[in-house]
């Protein structure tokens, strides 16, 4: 496990991953950037770049359905991030998106996020 010395805050929290999570927003913030940063291997901050985005929404959504099976928030968030670095980014997303095909679903978005970041 990565040691995460400082979790970032949210800096739209009603966007994307913190804003679809309502209630549950505070506790799953730290514990889905630390799960996906581990995961991918990618700083805290394109992580925080990820959660902000629609792609954030999205992986916040499957986190819901999985809660909505009665699973803990935690198991969840582990559940969605396992299943989301199981896909891999397949030639057509490679094109559209200019990420790298035939890795980690989650860790080409992350990397994207990021990018696009620094065009803005």
């Amino acid at each position: 496990m990565k040691n995460i010395n400082a979790i970032p805050a949210p800096h739209r929290p009603s966007r994307g991953f913190h804003g679809a999570m309502c209630g549950d927003a505070a506790a799953a913030w730290p514990l889905a950037v630390t799960a996906i940063a581990n995961a991918t291997g990618q700083p805290v901050e394109s992580v925080r770049r990820f959660l902000e985005s629609g792609y954030g929404r999205h992986f916040a959504d499957d986190v819901i359905e999985r809660r909505l099976n009665d699973r803990p928030l935690e198991e969840a968030i582990n559940s969605v991030t396992a299943r989301w670095m199981e896909w891999s980014i397949g030639p057509l997303t490679s094109m559209q998106y200019g990420i790298a095909a035939n890795q980690p679903f989650l860790t080409g978005f992350v990397i994207y996020c990021e990018r696009i970041a620094e065009e803005i």
